[in-house]
Order: C-alpha cells, then structure tokens, then sequence
C-alpha cells in the first residue's frame, strides 16, 4: 500500500510540476510582472537578475521536500483517499449495515486518512526514498503510471457518485 500511495503522490507531484514548467514563463502571473520594465530596473539597481528570480521561483513551486506541489500532490492523494474510504463507508452502510452517515463517519475517515497518509508518506520523509528511486524511471513507465493514477481518481470520483446515488 505504502508503494502505491508513494507512486500516485510521485505521479501527481510529476504532472503537476511538469505543467508548471511549461506555462510558467508565458502564463504565469509572477513571471509576467517580472517582466515589466520598472521591475527590471529594480531588480537592477539590487543586482537580481530575472534569472535569479525564476530560479528562486522554480524552488518555491517545485522543491521535493518543501515545495508548493508537494504540498498539493499530498493533499489530493489525502483527498482521494478520503472520497475513497468515504464511498466504501456509504455504500456499506447503506447495502450492508443499513445505517445512515453521520458527521461521525466522515470525521473517523478523515481521521484514518490522516493516519495512513502519515505512516504510508510523511513520516520521516519517506516520499523522498520514493521519489529518488521513481526519477530513475524512464517516459514510458513515467506516462504509464500517471495514466493510471488519473484512471484511479475517476474510478474514485465514480465510486463516489455510485455512493451518492445509493445513498
């Protein structure tokens, strides 16, 4: 399980990161307003140079250990994983144990999420073991797996409506 939920976060870190590469020196905002003529005279007169400024950015966005998209690929797959446990809670209750979801429900799998998402990534930093090894991987297996990652969050989405409808 530890694997898997290291390679989903890999995969979203990844495409998210890779995305941000791509449109961060045309759409982006903050490379736009670096850009303008009195911003680069400031920058001029403190001796920063625009390059100085995307490097510093790349690292805010896209740092493994503190970076912005770490944050974020860690919150879908702690996202997923709760819609996840969620649906299957709903879908017993209402097929199994005929009860009804309550508040209580949602907090224990927000709370199970919490835990797995901590022992299974965060602790110690184990996405970082993850991650060196999952670099090493070539394009082929790297479009593979985000492929089924992005197949697993509709399968999860899906299961979550199937929840809501019989629910």
């Amino acid at each position: 399980m530890q694997r898997i939920l290291n390679i989903i976060h890999y995969c979203i870190y990844s495409l998210h990161y890779r995305f941000y590469l791509k449109f961060s020196r045309t759409v982006n905002l903050i490379a736009i307003i670096h850009r303008m003529p009195f911003i680069k005279r400031r920058y001029k007169q403190q001796g920063i140079t625009v390059d100085d400024v995307q490097k510093a950015s790349d690292e805010f966005f896209g740092d493994e250990r503190a970076g912005l998209y770490q944050g974020v690929s860690s919150g879908f797959v702690m996202g997923g994983l709760a819609v996840l446990l969620f649906s299957i809670l709903s879908i017993a209750g209402t097929l199994i144990l005929n009860i009804t979801i309550s508040h209580y429900h949602i907090f224990t799998c927000m709370l199970a999420v919490v835990v797995i998402t901590h022992y299974n990534i965060d602790r110690e930093d184990i996405y970082i073991e993850y991650f060196r090894e999952f670099k090493k991987w070539s394009q082929k297996e790297l479009r593979t797996y985000t492929v089924y990652t992005l197949m697993t969050f509709l399968g999860v989405i899906s299961l979550f409506f199937v929840a809501l409808a019989i629910g």
